[in-house]
């Protein structure tokens, strides 16, 4: 490992000298020395890094995956949001046999291209209209 690439490390992980050498179990005067490169750094140290390194990536995954979940949630929010100032309820189809859907359930079963649907729960039917004119049905709850 070369002093830039320990440089690096610790700079991406925003750490000042001080904790960063606390952190290897080092003195910052020895951790300077290690960044100009008028030391070798020891095998021991280099272990310390990459254990470091595979922390500090665990850690970015983490923070991604939290993220994207934080999204997910803000657009969900701001959906209902719009809905609601629109005015426009939460819908749910209920059939006689006990069973529930949703329009988003129903947009996720139809083809793609699906220009209108008409919903039967009495005969447990979605029937369809392609854009293309074409026509199709199928089973509600399969």
């Amino acid at each position: 490992m070369t002093n830039t690439e320990l440089t690096k490390i610790r700079e991406e992980r925003n750490m000042s000298k001080s904790d960063f050498a606390k952190l290897l179990g080092i003195t910052p005067m020895l951790l300077e020395r290690y960044e100009k490169g008028s030391c070798a750094i020891p095998e021991d140290i280099v272990e310390k890094l990459k254990d470091i390194a595979v922390a500090t990536e665990i850690e970015v995954k983490k923070n991604t995956r939290k993220a994207g979940r934080k999204a997910k949630e803000t657009a969900s929010t701001a959906k209902e949001t719009v809905k609601e100032a629109a005015g426009i309820p939460n819908i749910v189809i209920q059939s006689p046999m006990g069973g529930y859907i949703t329009p988003a359930d129903i947009a996720r079963k139809v083809p793609k291209g699906t220009a209108d649907v008409y919903v039967r729960v009495d005969e447990n039917k979605l029937y369809y209209v392609l854009k293309n004119g074409e026509t199709g049905n199928m089973d509600i709850w399969e």
